[in-house]
């Protein structure tokens, strides 16, 4: 009797320890994250509420004095240096405009800004202001800014203005009037070596020695003649267009094009395109987040693998071993 009642209890026993097994081993699996727990990521954000950023609509952001990261929106500039915060904006006259689209330190130190009403610009001491009504700008709604070789100023214009080229002295306009820039909305200029690079509405155009040269989708590999932003490196440039992010090789004068077809760029509206340590190249969309290219493999980062709330992303700059991250509506996101 004793016997059959161990005999009983051990098969109960082994019922129960197999029905906990079954159990265990038909749990229903968790989602599975988009990356490996080594590659999640989370951002510092700054905002309206935890910072003195006067908007949190971002519309670019560059390096000054190695020391400072200025953070240009639509109502102002906001300036970090060492933790501390500042506001350029136009209450003390110190902007002609508080929509801020581009900023550039020059080789001389002083500090360029492209508004919406002109070029401010901030010699260390005082603000002098550029505008229509008192130079020879045509218009006085300024996209973007460079400096090439010989110290001259690149200006990048909307609504009509074209190409202009301040060397100190003396103005010079460029429209598709009076030389080869196909469209007058330029969005970006890159100065590399004697070359000027501007990315228009109407493809990308180079401006070498007097000699213009413009490559569209028609007659190159541009995927797209709405060229958003110019990046250089090694001899090569990156393009954001309207069709994905296209490189071109100045030596080969080969095009390769990264799209949804073959990279993590669902969205083929490229905007900001910014290199930071090793070879790794960021690039910001206007709805599919932040990507990163390391040369041979891409990551995306977005709303959906991290704490970014935004995935329009209008600035990149990389900063101090940072990478600083501008959105259309939330922000700024710093990634360490």
């Amino acid at each position: 009797m004793a016997s059959q009642l161990h005999k009983t209890n051990f098969f109960l026993s082994l019922v129960l320890y197999l029905g906990v097994v079954f159990t265990v081993s038909c749990k229903k699996e968790e989602p599975v994250a988009q990356f490996p727990e080594e590659e999640q990521i989370e951002f510092d954000h700054f905002t309206t509420s935890n910072s003195l950023l006067t908007s949190n609509n971002i519309n670019c952001i560059t390096s000054i004095g190695g020391t400072q990261i200025w953070i240009g929106t639509d109502n102002g500039i906001a300036i970090l240096e060492n933790g501390v915060w500042q506001v350029v904006d136009t209450s003390s006259a110190q902007l002609s405009s508080n929509i801020v689209n581009a900023i550039l330190e020059t080789a001389g130190g002083e500090v360029w800004v492209a508004t919406d009403y002109g070029i401010s610009v901030f010699d260390g001491v005082s603000w002098t202001h550029l505008t229509k009504q008192n130079s020879p700008l045509l218009v006085n709604k300024i996209r973007s800014l460079d400096q090439d070789a010989t110290g001259s100023i690149w200006v990048g214009t909307f609504s009509g203005g074209g190409l202009m080229r301040f060397d100190g002295t003396n103005w010079q306009s460029y429209t598709p009037a009076n030389s080869g820039l196909p469209n007058n909305s330029v969005s970006n200029i890159r100065c590399v070596g004697n070359d000027v690079w501007i990315a228009t509405a109407g493809g990308l155009s180079q401006f070498s020695n007097g000699v213009w040269t413009t490559f569209t989708k028609q007659n190159s590999g541009l995927p797209h003649n709405s060229v958003y932003s110019i990046a250089h490196q090694n001899g090569k440039l990156w393009l954001g267009t309207d069709a994905g992010l296209a490189q071109f090789d100045l030596n080969t004068e080969n095009w390769l094009v990264f799209d949804q077809t073959n990279s993590t760029l669902s969205d083929g509206l490229i905007r900001p395109v910014c290199f930071a340590s090793g070879n790794s190249i960021w690039v910001g969309t206007v709805s599919s987040g932040l990507h990163e290219y390391n040369g041979s493999e891409w990551t995306r980062y977005s709303s959906d693998n991290t704490n970014l709330p935004d995935d329009g992303v209008e600035a990149l700059c990389y900063y101090q071993s940072s990478l600083w991250i501008g959105t259309l509506n939330n922000g700024v996101f710093r990634l360490k």
